[in-house]
């Protein structure tokens, strides 16, 4: 042989060499099914906190995407790429008391399908308190064991000076509502607070209309505790309203409405008269504008004239077991009237 022959014999085996290479790197595309198909998707609750997303595919996937999006359309997203957590067929995330709205997108390559699915979480009962200022956040820490009856049910808090807790130490049972925002200002808003908080009692009562509220708000802004049961015409035999002193502000506005005690009782008629007319109007989602001659601060004590289901906690009510109830104290004001 010829080395002009041998050169061409080795480019030859070579050539071959790379084509059965190439031949091998390749066939998986061809042979290999690259598609994505999801099957199913099942939701189902671990416990309170936490929701099992289980799927079936046609392959494995080599990530999944998970957006938990809650009513306010707020989400909660997750990226999954860990090939052992992929292969199990299931991942557990954080779930959410009320509507949990789960969007799965599995990927594998450049192949890709999504699956939508609902689970809801409820209670038979809550105790709910988005709470604004000092004195009533820290009545409702303190008698926080005695709230929850032990923390047997479920409380959810949304504070507009949000760094009065720490989030990371709560006890067991007691949760952040879900949409509450913080800011790094220290001083949220509250009437996000108090508008999406009703939105969210909107959402629960909607998915079981037998579950019971336990509400707590602080009786110097007093509108968010209207919104939430009014607002969503809750039955009154489903709620109760805790109004927590704000302090000295409180105090101040009593003082100033009802300084006169000849007119005492005239003055009281009045703004129960107009109280009784601005939840009418907020029942009925009818405009309020000019019911009320005064700031809605200023109704603490009608609202306990006409609401069973309201009740005032003052500072010597914590403080001291023998302490008179402000339902007595106004009966005196009021010369022993009913």
């Amino acid at each position: 042989m010829t080395k002009k022959q041998i050169i061409i014999a080795s480019v030859s085996v070579v050539a071959v060499i790379a084509i059965v290479v190439t031949v091998i790197l390749l066939l998986p595309l061809f042979v290999y099914d690259y598609s994505m198909e999801l099957k199913s998707v099942e939701l189902s609750k671990v416990d309170n906190e936490t929701i099992r997303v289980t799927w079936e595919s046609n392959n494995v996937p080599d990530r999944l995407e998970i957006e938990n999006k809650l009513f306010d359309g707020t989400y909660n997203y997750y990226d999954i790429r860990n090939s052992s957590e992929l292969a199990k067929g299931y991942v557990d995330i954080p779930g959410y008391y009320g509507n949990n709205n789960v969007s799965l997108t599995a990927h594998l390559k450049n192949a890709k399908d999504s699956e939508k699915k609902t689970l809801a979480i409820t209670s038979d009962e809550y105790i709910i308190a988005p709470l604004v200022a000092t004195v009533p956040v820290t009545v409702f820490s303190i008698k926080l064991q005695e709230i929850t009856s032990n923390y047997t049910i479920p409380t959810f808090v949304w504070f507009q000076r949000d760094q009065a807790w720490d989030y990371s130490k709560m006890p067991e049972n007691v949760h952040l509502i879900p949409v509450a925002k913080f800011t790094t200002s220290h001083i949220g808003d509250a009437n996000e607070m108090y508008s999406k908080t009703a939105a969210w009692v909107k959402e629960l009562h909607s998915l079981d209309e037998t579950s019971k509220f336990h509400f707590f708000y602080n009786d110097y802004h007093p509108q968010g505790s209207l919104d939430v049961t009014y607002g969503n015409n809750l039955p009154k035999e489903l709620y109760d309203v805790t109004l927590i002193s704000d302090g000295t502000a409180s105090k101040a506005v009593f003082n100033e409405v009802y300084k006169d005690d000849n007119t005492f009782n005239d003055d009281l008629d009045k703004l129960s008269n107009e109280y009784i007319a601005y939840t009418t109007a907020i029942s009925n989602h009818a405009s309020t504008r000019g019911i009320l001659s005064k700031n809605i601060n200023n109704y603490t004590i009608p609202m306990l004239e006409n609401e069973d289901n309201f009740k005032l906690w003052l500072i010597s009510d914590i403080t001291r077991a023998d302490a008179p109830t402000i339902t007595a104290k106004l009966a005196e004001y009021r010369g022993g009237r009913n």
